[in-house]
């Protein structure tokens, strides 16, 4: 059975990034068997108040962000430390 699972990383910066899926084997184009989602800085979302003027203007949150799908297939061990569960991720796999 093909099943796919979305992993959602985290690293200080894009060359840690590169770095680090390219050393775990991970290509960085799509390919049959992954996808691959760049979604980098991570903005909050800006508070407006009724008239549409920022109230809390938006902020970078910390870190390089990576959205990784792989079909069956455990997410490499190298990745462990950089990976993240998120409530509500950012962005997903259509």
């Amino acid at each position: 059975m093909v099943e796919f699972v979305n992993h959602y990383l985290k690293f200080p910066d894009e060359a840690t990034a590169a770095y680090a899926l390219d050393g775990a084997g991970i290509a960085l184009t799509p390919t049959p068997d992954q996808d691959i989602d760049f979604v980098g800085t991570v903005w909050s979302t800006a508070v407006l108040d009724d008239n549409g003027d920022v109230v809390v203007p938006a902020t970078a949150m910390t870190g390089w962000h990576v959205n990784l799908r792989l079909r069956n297939m455990d997410l490499p061990t190298a990745l462990l430390p950089f990976s993240l569960f998120p409530a509500t991720p950012f962005r997903r796999f259509a």
